[in-house]
Parts: structure tokens; C-alpha cells; sequence
């Protein structure tokens, strides 16, 4: 049957039906059928969903059916498919109506009764489980998935969200559980808006958006009150009221005519007439002479001028226009309210730039970022948005359609905020303005203008125009920013999914898992994404990896092994295969593998310790991975783990995911996909560290040694232990090892379960924690030199904050380098020797007159910043480019890693290494309880009014609290007879207070704590003294510290952050002496497995060798178009 005769019989069935319009398929999930307005044909038509009588949702019949245009029923465009709310599935009874318009007749088959069930869950899925079909299928117009996902009022309730967009200067929002909204300014009667737009992620069928403009009498420059209401209820919507401003029209400003200097402007008001008012005109922020009659201004540009400002008499701005070689170019800047840049906007505007680098939306563009910033083409995809969030400050820019340094340009009080360090960058601004609200794309360079105009030709050409048209003055070398011919594809071989278990012996041991479709599904999902981040990136060299694979009387698995290493798609390795005196066909199996790669060595009997000890003696690869004999790596395990390591010039050590699974005769059972992030503290007790899923830089193993012979088993554990204490490892969360158990193997987890190698791995733990961690045995040459600099924003000294991190980084360099700590701006006096500076530790005095001048600065400080490592702290980025001499590529600032402190390269953002916290000097003191002395640390957002709730808790509780700098106050002193500022003694930075220091309260996250904050807390841990944390959110409850402390009864748990509640239950934990001596050992302990100050130096000597010795470089590249 063709399709016409189809066409043909739908069309005389429909022939049948009367009146506007038909439901096909009507269930609590889903809706289907067309429906025509008579009174309008030509629009598709509105639909309203009455649930019990009220309306619900809004659907618009807008998909093509051709058979109803066929039977002459309605127009092509009449067709409708959307999900229903998720509230009909909530087991209780419900009358749904589908109804032509908001409240018109209900289309035929449009009623549907839906009965009580007890046995219907309230949060039923929309979709079904995996691995079963759907009741009745969607037709290409449903979107299930979205459906559900979107959010879902309570059943019988509305609710939204309604924001001002100053771009279109209107109000609009989405609503659920009515069809309609009242939307109401200042006292004027409520005026009803449709929901009439689509929402993304709400389905493709229903319309629960809405935009209304801002009446024009209300477009005044005053401020006006909204209040957004669902008409069904008349709940308030999230966001209402709210306070909005609309500026009154402004003249356009056009370029008329030029000869030379001489420019003619032309003003025309929005109606099209010539604008009257008098305007002023500036050449680089100097007045310039008007000639001309009104609406036509005439001046004569200076002939190193660079901007044009166009003001009213008010100086107002109405237009910029950027001048290159003479010429104009139109920067028209829309207009910026006051009220934007105080301390309340800029609040939203931050918290709007944190939420969008945890979330970017389409305005990040990963590949263009990446084209148009060298520094970050070594970068993982997933580390794109944290090397822009760093990078902002400096005048990165997002993505091609918002030009940071046009917007800073266009708005130079914004510009002022930002150098102040008030606001990361002039895009979190416009986040909380939307979109266009800056103007950034007007005044763009020339080519950047056609390239983003061009939308013809191949999309990596247009890509890489745009990296070399990228704006200057954004913080980049210009020199560095044409673009790179585009590389090569990294060729991959065919999913293991698809291969036959005789052509891959990892496809083959996949496909004899006992396992459900579900399963199979997330293992092929899985590799999907592992073949997207291998072909995403591309290496720049391939170094040689040493495979140590130990072996004892394995002959019937060694060579399934073996083989999952010539499978490797990554193929400059050698295998080392370790023969622990077997005495079996071990080797006549290895020797059927004729290949040079592989070094077949026999030792004497020791252990899997020693046998694995005697391979990595004859290691000669750059990178080391082990594989034991009886198990199995994925094909592109190597190839995953490489691209891992040298895309973060600063990571050493890696891990990845794995199949953990048992053996029973011939059946083979998945355990579980072990996907461990990595978590020190939990570490220490437990081992989740595989260690067939390791590979690390071979300098570990030349700095810290092998395995611990004398452990019969857990030498892996002991190893990642040791090794990970100082190499913070990155987890790969991609599945790269099939782990196989077999008791009938004899494997050694089996043979020397009793052993007591649990107890010795627990005993080396504990002495390293007591008496100290390891020292790396780095092969110094000699001692270089090295410069700590210091500062604050231009103009200002720097904060005690930023002192604290920059002497205590001196200090540690000080142990293998001799270190110049430049700390701009501070007194002579101040810069004297302490007592307790170490040996080869200089400071140096520089006046506050040289730092507000980086190129006078550069010149002065000369031999302190040419050709050595420079650790900076509290400085911009591009403070540091504007100094003379200093090599960006052994520069590296101190930024906040979630996990405590870390160096990121300035040339080189994606090289980072974790130093954690840093030690601080604290002030001697016993720390006693009854005291009763409390450090608060306050969350970096804290709200108005929390100095006063704390003030008041001091008073009830008989407590003494203690506050560090923050706002730019100095350090407080909070008790019953009122605040006092704490003045630290001379020639300190912390207060004298911090040694009676009994507990401290962190009523932010840990994971947004400052190095300085986490330092503090940190360095009162190894003191002894408690914390009370609240737990880790979001992201951080993967790898958060918080989160370990509470498991590890280390912390007390918060559960909320209300100064009444906190401070009550502090007070009877100062009580309580048992239950605070038991978190104040425990306190040391934890401190001790990750943030020794031991550990900050070795870290710390890791970077500087490298900056002297082995310099980091980018080492692989991304490939994605």
C-alpha cells in the first residue's frame, strides 16, 4: 500500500469526524490528534488542558498532518503530540479536558477519566525503564525524555519563574499548573498574559512560557514594581515582585561622513527624526569641539585617539565608537544603570557567574575557547569552563558573541569594579542583565566582524578565523594567536560492542557477563564516551610506557592478558613481564607472542612485590602502568590514561573505572563498576584504587620507591598510599580494566587473606602520620633561585589573606631554593628579616608608587623576575604580562582548586598542581575549651546582618568569636561587650587570639573556602582543634573534605547555617570534654593524610623542579570540530 492510497483512506475516515478537531491517543501520559480554529484557520490552534476543572497547560497545534489537509479538515499545520504532567500519574482520580482555546468546546475524544490506583507511585516515570517498550509508542512530536525531566508542580498547585530580560526589555518567566498568568506593575489592574512559548526541557508539544515588553509608559528611566501570579490559584511565581527599570529612548548615533579627521555624526530619535538635544562629544575621555547644526554634530578626531564617546548633556553615554588607523567603528553601548554596579548587583552578578561555570549554557563555546586561547588547547574538554572561569579576570572572553574587552571599553565605571576585583568580569554582569545587555559585539576588530557574519564554508576554517581575529587586549600574547592548521582525526577501531569475541579478547570476556540489558547498555555507553574523549584529543608526542605485569604459575591466563595489550590501540609501550619462579608453561605461552615489545624476564621466588620491584628496575619508559597476568585492560586504555596525563601538565598520577567481576565455573558475574573519586581520607582505611587501573609519570617511582617487599598482599594499597599522599591522581571515570576473581585461581587476595598485611599497611600509616611523611629524593642539581611576589589590586597593599599564603610559600621554597619575596606596596620596616624566616629567604621593600605602574615596576625589580620561577599571589593576570622580563611560562599564581590551594602556569592554565593547605605560623596558645573561644569562618557570600545574629549569639552563649578579614576589615573580636578590631603584634599577620582557639565553625561550604581559609582551618586542625562543617553540596559531595571529615567523625556535622542553632549546639559541645577530646585527635588525624604541612612542601618542590629543570608544555591537543 503506497502511501497515497494511506492519505486516501485516513482522509475519508476523517471525513467523518465533526467539529474543530480530534484526539487520536489520549492516556495520563500522553496526547495526541490535531485541532483547527474556524475562526482562524490560518493559525495554528491554542489548546487548553483542564485538570479537575482548572486549567493546566497550554498546547499548540502546530505539527504537520497531511491526511487532515487531505480530507480538507484543517491545514497542514493542525497536528499535536505532547507529554502530559507527571501529577495524573499520582495514583489519585483525575478529570482531564482538552479544550479548543482557553476555555472553548473539548475536541472530540477529548475527555479522559483516569481512575485511583494504589499501586501507581507518585513519582511514576514518564518514560519507561530500560529495556522495556512503552505502552503505546510517541510519535516523533513527543519528547519523553524531556518530559521527565521538567519539573512537575504538586498535584493541584501552580508554579514559575518570572524575571525581567533587559535585552528585550520585557518580562517573561514559564508557569505549570495553569494556562494563563496575571501579570501586574506598580497598582495598575493585573493584565492577562497566554502562555503561549515553548519552553526547552518542558516537551515539544506543550507552551509554558510567556513574554509580555514593558508598556512604553512605563519605559521612564524610574523604577517600577512587578508582580507575576498564576491565574489558577493565584500563587506568587519565583522571582516576584521585583523591581525593574526601563531607560526612555535614546537617539541612534550614525556615521554620516568622514575626510580625514574631520567626522560627521548624524542622532536621529526613534521615530526617525532628526534629534534636537545637545550632545557632547570625547576623544579618549577629553572634550572635543562640536561644529554643525542639531541632529548633525561635526568634529575633528585627534590622531592617536582610540575611542569616541557620544554623551547627552547629562554626560549619559549614547554612543562609543572604536578608532583604528583613523577610522570609526560604531560600539554603540546600550544603557547602564547606576544601580547595576552597586554592592547588590554585583552580588547577583557574581552569583549569576558561579552558577553559569557550574552550568554553562550555549554562550560557552568549548572549541572556540579552545582555538582562540592557545594556553588552553591542551586542556580536557571537561576542564574548559574552569580555564575560562580563571581566565575571565584577565579578559577572557566566553565565546565568540561577547567580547569581554569591548564591554570593559564600552563601560568604564564596569571596568573600574572589575580592576578592583568586585566582579570577576564584565560577562557575569551581563548574566544577570541578559543577554546583549552590554553591547559587547558592537566595535568588534574587522575580521572578527566578517568571520562571524560568514556562515558559509567549512566550520574549522571559520574557527580559526576567529582565532586570529580575536580583539586584542585581552590578556593574550598577540603574537600567539594565529591559528594552528587544524589535526589530524585520531583514528580509533570499532567499538568492542561491535567486534566479534574471536577478534578481541576484552569483547570477548564483556560478552559472557551474566548481566541485564540495562547493564550492557551503561558498559556501551561508557565506551562511547571513552572513543569521544580519545577522539577529541589529540597527542603531541607519544611517550614510551613501561607495562609491569608479575606472574606466578599463571600459564592458563597470561596469555589472555598479554593479548589485551597488543590489542592497545596506543602502541609505543613495552611489556615487562615478571616471572616470580613459575612453575608452570608460563613461558612457553609468552614465547608464542613474537613481538619486541615485550621483555620476558624469570627471578628467583620472592613475592608479587619483589617481582613487580625488579620490572620497574628495568623500566625505560617516560610513564608506568601495571597489568597483572590474570586480567584484562579495554583496547584504548592506554590511549584514554595518556591523554588524561598530559593534557594537565601538572598531573603525575591517574586511575580509571573497571569491571569488578567474579568467576563461578563458567558463569561470570558483574560485582559492580567500581567508580571510585578520589578521597584521601577514606583512603586511608580503605583501598579503592585498583592497581591495574593506574598509570603514573616514572618520576614516582625514582622520588618514592617501589612496593614494600615484606607485604605478603595490599602492596598496591601500600603504594597508592604513599604515592597519592603528595601526587593528588586525577580519576578517569571511564571503565578501562576487566577485573577477574577466580577463588580456584589461587589468586594472592585469596591465599593470604589472614596474613596481617592489613595490620602493617595500617602501622606504616600511622607512623608516617605521627613521625612524617616521605621526602622525595629529587637529584637537585644545586639551589636556583626563585621569587615569591605579592600584591594587591593596583593601588592597594595586599591583604593579610594574600601575605599569609605568600610567606608561607616562601617558607617552603626556601628548603631546596633561594627565595626574593617581593611584597609590593608594604613599609620598609615591614619588609625586615623575622626571626623565624628561614635560610635563603630575602624580602624586598617596593614602593606603592612602582606597583600602580607594572612597566616602571618590571624595570625595578629586573633580576628578581628574568629567567626564574616566579609564584605570585593576589596579582591579575595581566598585571603580570604588563611586567618587562618576567617568562610567563615559569609564572604561576595561587588560585582556589575546591581541594585546597594550587599554582596554575599564567601561559599555561591547564598546568595546575594541588599544593592542598598551606602550613601557617600560629600564634603559640593552649587551645583550651573553657576558653570558650570560637573562629567563624563566614561564607564568601555572606549575608547582611550575619555580624549582628553572631554578635547576639556571643552575648547568649558567653562566647568569644573570632573573624578574619573580610570586606576589607581587618580581623574581629566578637563577645557579650561588643566588637572589637584585633590588631596582630608587630611584624605578624595572624592575631595572638588564633592560639586560644577552641573550635571553628565554617558556616559556608569548605569546598569555597579560599587557600587562606582552608589553611587556617587546616593548620588548627593539626592542632587538635574540631571543626564544625556543613555537609559537601553539589559537586563537592564527589571529593569534598567535608564530607570525609564527618565520615571520619573528624568534624561535627552542621545541619544548617543559622547562627542560634549553630552556636547552641557549640556551646554544648565545649561541654562535653569526652566527645570534643575524640574529635580533636581525630582532627590530627585527618589533617595529617592530607594536609601535612610536610605534604604542601613536597608538593610544592615538585612544581619548582619542574619549573627549573623540566619545564611543563603542552602535550596533546583537542581535535573536535
Amino acid at each position: 500500500m503506497n502511501t497515497r492510497t494511506l492519505l486516501s483512506r485516513a482522509a475519508r475516515l476523517l471525513g467523518r469526524v465533526r467539529g474543530p478537531g480530534y484526539v487520536d491517543h489520549f492516556d495520563a501520559a500522553r496526547v495526541a490528534g490535531w485541532a483547527a480554529d474556524p475562526a482562524d484557520p490560518g493559525t495554528p490552534a491554542l489548546l487548553s488542558l483542564h485538570v479537575d476543572g482548572e486549567p493546566a497547560m497550554n498546547i499548540v497545534a502546530d505539527l504537520a498532518r497531511e491526511d487532515v489537509q487531505a480530507a480538507g479538515l484543517g491545514p497542514l499545520r493542525s497536528g499535536f503530540d505532547a507529554t502530559l504532567p507527571r501529577r495524573l500519574r499520582d495514583g489519585r482520580a483525575h478529570l482531564v479536558e482538552l479544550r479548543l482555546g482557553l476555555d472553548g468546546p473539548v475536541l472530540r475524544g477529548g475527555r479522559l477519566k483516569i481512575e485511583a490506583r494504589a499501586d501507581m507511585a507518585v513519582s511514576e516515570p514518564d518514560t519507561p525503564p530500560p529495556g522495556q517498550a512503552a505502552a503505546s509508542e510517541p510519535s516523533s512530536g513527543a519528547d519523553p525524555a524531556a518530559a521527565a525531566a521538567a519539573p512537575v508542580p504538586p498535584s493541584g498547585a501552580a508554579e514559575g519563574v518570572a524575571f525581567f530580560d533587559p535585552r528585550r526589555a520585557a518580562v517573561t518567566g514559564w508557569a505549570l499548573g495553569t494556562s494563563t498568568v496575571l501579570v501586574q506593575f506598580d497598582d495598575a489592574p493585573p493584565q492577562a498574559v497566554v502562555l503561549d512559548r515553548e519552553v526547552p526541557g518542558f516537551g515539544s508539544g506543550s507552551r509554558q512560557g510567556f513574554l509580555l515588553p514593558v508598556p512604553q509608559a512605563l519605559r521612564d528611566g524610574a523604577w517600577h514594581e512587578l508582580q507575576v501570579r498564576a491565574k489558577s490559584g493565584g500563587a506568587l511565581l519565583d522571582g516576584t515582585p521585583l523591581r525593574l527599570r526601563v531607560a526612555p529612548d535614546q537617539p541612534r548615533v550614525e556615521i554620516e561622513a568622514q575626510s580625514g579627521p574631520r567626522l560627521t555624526l548624524g542622532l536621529r530619535a526613534p521615530d526617525g527624526s532628526r534629534w534636537t538635544d545637545p550632545v557632547r562629544l570625547l576623544a579618549d575621555g577629553v572634550p572635543l569641539q562640536v561644529q554643525g547644526r542639531p541632529g548633525q554634530p561635526v568634529c575633528h578626531l585627534p590622531e592617536a585617539a582610540q575611542v569616541l564617546l557620544v554623551t547627552d548633556a547629562e554626560d549619559q553615554p549614547l554612543a562609543r565608537f572604536v578608532l583604528t588607523g583613523g577610522q570609526p567603528r560604531d560600539a554603540l553601548a546600550p544603557w547602564l544603570a547606576p544601580e547595576t554596579l552597586e554592592e547588590e548587583g554585583l552580588a547577583r552578578a557574581r552569583a549569576a557567574f558561579d552558577a553559569f561555570c557550574a552550568d554553562p549554557d550555549d554562550r560557552f563555546d568549548p572549541l572556540w575557547f579552545r582555538w582562540s586561547h592557545p594556553a588552553a588547547r591542551d586542556l580536557a574538554p571537561e576542564a574548559l569552563i574552569g580555564a575560562y572561569a580563571a581566565a575571565a579576570p584577565d579578559g577572557a572572553s566566553p565565546g565568540p558573541f561577547f567580547d569581554e574587552a569591548a564591554a570593559r571599553a564600552l563601560h568604564p565605571d564596569l571596568a573600574r569594579v572589575i580592576a578592583e576585583g568586585r566582579l570577576p568580569c564584565a560577562f557575569a554582569l551581563e548574566l544577570a542583565l541578559g543577554r546583549g545587555a552590554l553591547g559587547s559585539l558592537s566595535g568588534l576588530a574587522p575580521a572578527l566582524s566578517r568571520a562571524l557574519g560568514d556562515t558559509s564554508g567549512d566550520p574549522t576554517d571559520r574557527l580559526a578565523g576567529l582565532a586570529g581575529a580575536a580583539r586584542p587586549g585581552c590578556g593574550r600574547d598577540e603574537t600567539s594567536l594565529s591559528a594552528p592548521p587544524p589535526p589530524a582525526a585520531t583514528p580509533l577501531p570499532p567499538p568492542t560492542h561491535a567486534l566479534s569475541p574471536a577478534r578481541s579478547i576484552y569483547a570477548a570476556w564483556v560478552a559472557r557477563l551474566d548481566i541485564p540489558d540495562s547493564t550492557r547498555a551503561e558498559i556501551e555507553a561508557d565506551e562511547h564516551a571513552l572513543r569521544r574523549d580519545i577522539a577529541s584529543t589529540a597527542l603531541t608526542r607519544q611517550p614510551l610506557v613501561s607495562i609491569i605485569m608479575p606472574s606466578w604459575n599463571r600459564a592458563f591466563t597470561i596469555g589472555e592478558a598479554i593479548q589485551s595489550v597488543l590489542d592497545q590501540s596506543y602502541g609505543n609501550w613495552e611489556l615487562l613481564i615478571c616471572d616470580d619462579a613459575s612453575e608452570d608453561k608460563t613461558a612457553e605461552v609468552v614465547r608464542r607472542f613474537d613481538d619486541p615489545r615485550i621483555r620476558y624476564m624469570k627471578f628467583l621466588k620472592s613475592n608479587g612485590a619483589g617481582a613487580r620491584n625488579k620490572g620497574l628496575g628495568f623500566a625505560r619508559g617516560e610513564y608506568i602502568a601495571y597489568l597483572d597476568s590474570d586480567n584484562i585492560w579495554h583496547p584504548q586504555f592506554l590511549d584514554l590514561m595518556l591523554r588524561k596525563l598530559l593534557s594537565a601538565p601538572g598531573l603525575a598520577i591517574a586511575y580509571a573505572a573497571y569491571l569488578d567481576t567474579e568467576i563461578d565455573g563458567a558463569k561470570v558475574h558483574l560485582q559492580t563498576v567500581s567508580r571510585p573519586n578520589f578521597r584521601p581520607v577514606r583512603l586511608a582505611s580503605k583501598n579503592f584504587m585498583d592497581l591495574n587501573t593506574i598509570v603514573h609519570h616514572r618520576r614516582l617511582y625514582d622520588w618514592l620507591g617501589g612496593f614494600d617487599g615484606t607485604l605478603p598482599r595490599l602492596q598496591d594499597w601500600d603504594l597508592a598510599l604513599r604515592y597519592t599522599a603528595i601526587f593528588r591522581p586525577a580519576f578517569v571515570n571511564r571503565i578501562g580494566v576487566f577485573y577477574r576473581r577466580n577463588v580456584a585461581w589461587g589468586q594472592v587476595t585469596h591465599l593470604h587473606m589472614n596474613s596481617g598485611a592489613q595490620n602493617t599497611v595500617n602501622e606504616k600509616t600511622r607512623r608516617r602520620l605521627e613521625g612524617g611523611h616521605e621526602r622525595l629524593t629529587i637529584p637537585w642539581p644545586g639551589r636556583s633561585r626563585v621569587t615569591v611576589i605579592c600584591g594587591g589590586a593596583e593601588g592597594h597593599l595586599p591583604g593579610p589573606q594574600s601575605r599569609s599564603m605568600a610567606q608561607s610559600l616562601a617558607r617552603m621554597a626556601a628548603r631546596v631554593a633561594d627565595v626574593d619575596l617581593v611584597e609590593l606596596g608594604l613599609p620598609a620596616e615591614e619588609q625586615a628579616a623575622r626571626p623565624q624566616d628561614p635560610e635563603g629567604l630575602t624580602r624586598h621593600s617596593i614602593p606603592m608608587a612602582l606597583q600602580r605602574d607594572p612597566l616602571r615596576l618590571g624595570h625595578a625589580l629586573g633580576a628578581l623576575v628574568q629567567g626564574r620561577p616566579v609564584l605570585s599571589v593576589g596579582l591579575r593576570g595581566g598585571y603580570l604580562r604588563a611586567l618587562p622580563g618576567l617568562d610567563p611560562r615559569r609564572c604561576y599564581r595561587l588560585q582556589s582548586g575546591g581541594e585546597g590551594a594550587l599554582l596554575q602556569g599564567l601561559d599555561l592554565p591547564g598546568a595546575r598542581f594541588d599544593l592542598g593547605a598551606l602550613p601557617l605560623m600560629l600564634p603559640e596558645g593552649s587551645h583550651d575549651a573553657a576558653d570558650l573561644v570560637v573562629l567563624v569562618m563566614p561564607p564568601a557570600d555572606a549575608p547582611a546582618g550575619l555580624d549582628a545574629a553572631l554578635q547576639a549569639e556571643a552575648r547568649r552563649r558567653g562566647l568569644v568569636l573570632v573573624l578574619p578579614p573580610l570586606r576589607g576589615q581587618g580581623w574581629q573580636r566578637l563577645e557579650a561587650g561588643g566588637s572589637q578590631p584585633l590588631v596582630p603584634a608587630p611584624g605578624n599577620i595572624l592575631p595572638d587570639l588564633l592560639g586560644q582557639v577552641a573550635m571553628t565553625v565554617c558556616l559556608g561550604p569548605v569546598s569555597q573556602l579560599d587557600p587562606f581559609g582552608l589553611s587556617l582551618l587546616s593548620a588548627l586542625q593539626g592542632r587538635g582543634v574540631p571543626a564544625a562543617v556543613l555537609p559537601d553540596a553539589g559537586r563537592a559531595r564527589a571529593t569534598g573534605f567535608a564530607r570525609q571529615w564527618i565520615e571520619a567523625k573528624a568534624a561535627y556535622e552542621l545541619q544548617n547555617s543559622d547562627p542560634k542553632w549553630v552556636f547552641d549546639k557549640i556551646r554544648k559541645l565545649l561541654a562535653d570534654p569526652a566527645g570534643l577530646a575524640r574529635l580533636q585527635e581525630r582532627s590530627r588525624t585527618v589533617q595529617a593524610i592530607a594536609h601535612h604541612p610536610d605534604l604542601a612542601e613536597e608538593r610544592l618542590a615538585h612544581l619548582l623542579y619542574r619549573l627549573l629543570h623540566d619545564l611543563p608544555e603542552q602535550e596533546a591537543s583537542d581535535d573536535r570540530v
